[in-house]
Parts: structure tokens; sequence; C-alpha cells
């Protein structure tokens, strides 16, 4: 092996290979993903990974809702059709759940 990390012949050995692309592509759906995951977050539904706990933040989740919007229009004509029925598909649900949320909210507060 040189100083370089690389065999003589130029090529890295097979252990190196396994971690040499740690992050992966990165893909439209996936900056959406995580974009929904963290508006669920702020929504109360699924638990905080560091807390463990559920804690809503609504004025939060609608500005997160507000950005994926946003997004879908500054990308309109610009997607693949999968990509713009997932994206559809991900504020539709967000929508929909930050209306049940709010409603949740009225309930528990009267």
């Amino acid at each position: 092996m040189e100083e370089n990390g690389q065999h003589k012949n130029g090529k890295k050995p097979e252990k190196e290979k396994e971690h040499a692309g740690e992050f992966p592509k990165p893909e439209f759906s996936g900056f959406i993903t995580g974009l929904y995951t963290q508006t669920l977050l702020t929504m109360g539904l699924v638990e905080d990974p560091n807390s463990g706990e559920k804690k809503a933040n609504l004025k939060e989740a609608q500005f997160l809702i507000d950005t994926i919007g946003m997004i879908e229009t500054k990308t309109l004509g610009n997607l693949t059709d999968q990509e713009a029925s997932y994206l559809k598909g991900v504020l539709n649900d967000l929508r929909i759940r930050y209306v049940e949320a709010t409603r949740k909210k009225d309930v528990d507060a009267n």
C-alpha cells in the first residue's frame, strides 16, 4: 500500500470501498422525506429521537408545511412525475394531519 491509501495497482482495498460513500447520493425524495419527518416531529406525532418525548409546536409545523408548499410551487414543471406525485402526497398528508392536530389542541384546551 502506498501513502495515499491505495495499492500499487491504483485501487483502494475492498474494506475501504465499503465505507467510502457513507452518505447516499442526494435525491429529491430523500430531501422531502426529511422535511416530512421533521414536520411530523413538530406536530408531536413522532417521538423526538433525543428526548423520547412527543412535543407539538404547531407554529413550526405550519412553517414547515408552508416551506414544502413553496418548494412545490418553485419546482413546478421541473420534477419527474414520480417526484411531483410524491411531493403532492406528502403535502396532502401533512395538511390533513395538521388540521387534525389543531382540532385536537382545541378540544384539549376546552
